[in-house]
């Protein structure tokens, strides 16, 4: 499966609610909970909505997002269970607490 720009942004922004800043060297992304960055990804400045993203550069936002390429790839694809998914292996390596991946996954 191959990725775009315009991908990665709608996945961060309207299904992951990233925080998108743009006061550094490059456009960021972050993934900000109560308070503290749990991940954080950016991309070049000349890249654009239709930019395509290779396969190594998938293999580093996927490592900077705390998950593995599967889970990148599973996320763009709009599963509902990979958001899931992605939240408890975020909680797995401990970047989130229960209670946050409780949240995070609409459980009470």
């Amino acid at each position: 499966m191959s990725m775009i720009l315009k991908d990665l942004k709608d996945l961060l922004e309207k299904d992951l609610h990233w925080e998108y800043d743009k006061s550094g060297r490059h456009p960021r992304y972050r993934f900000i909970l109560n308070g503290r960055i749990v991940a954080a990804t950016h991309y070049s400045h000349s890249w654009r909505g239709s930019t395509p993203i290779g396969y190594n550069m998938m293999i580093k936002i996927a490592d900077q997002m705390h998950c593995d390429l599967k889970t990148l790839k599973s996320l763009l694809q709009r599963d509902e269970s990979a958001k899931k998914d992605y939240y408890k292996l975020l909680f797995q390596r401990a970047l989130i607490t229960q209670e946050e991946y409780n949240e995070l996954c609409g459980k009470k």
